[in-house]
């Protein structure tokens, strides 16, 4: 997953979601993948595979995406690894043993969490900008993360590319 990504507040008071899919029952995620920012601004990944039961791989790095600039922002997965990338440069990396990921026809949400509040509403909403959404079949490359930045349809990416939201 890549997109651009410009915050437009400091630090959120809980969770902003940039972009989630999950199989949510009950306010609990079975499946999912979540791209989001942490209470204090840091930039976490996480991905839970149907395995379940805690096998969740979740990175997490310091920092986040600057405020009021666009920043690059990606997720990757693949090697047994679950990495994290800002502007083309990997800013985090953890082992994987999360299990397949089968999200089936869940949907994909952007700028908010897969799952509602309990009056129905969207939970965890991002402030901020998002733009040029990309999903790719295979896990990229920093070289392909670097020219994905420049252009999401790059040469170098796009065979890969999936799906393309602006």
């Amino acid at each position: 997953i890549g997109l651009m990504v410009k915050r437009t507040q400091g630090t959120p008071t809980q969770y902003k979601y940039l972009v989630s899919q999950g199989d949510a029952k009950e306010f609990q995620l079975n499946r999912y993948f979540a791209l989001r920012l942490g209470t204090d601004g840091q930039l976490i990944g996480s991905i839970r595979g149907v395995n379940g039961e805690g096998n969740t791989a979740t990175v997490q790095v310091d920092s986040g995406p600057t405020i009021d600039e666009w920043s690059h922002v990606v997720m990757t997965r693949g090697g047994g690894k679950l990495s994290l990338f800002i502007d083309g440069v990997q800013v985090g990396s953890v082992n994987d043993n999360a299990g397949a990921l089968n999200l089936g026809t869940h949907d994909i949400h952007v700028g908010e969490s897969s799952f509602a509040q309990a009056d129905g509403s969207p939970a965890y909403r991002f402030s901020g900008e998002l733009r040029d959404i990309a999903f790719y079949g295979v896990a990229l490359s920093t070289e392909q993360v670097i020219a994905a930045q420049e252009n999401p349809q790059a040469p170098e990416v796009l065979e890969t590319l999936e799906a393309l939201y602006r």
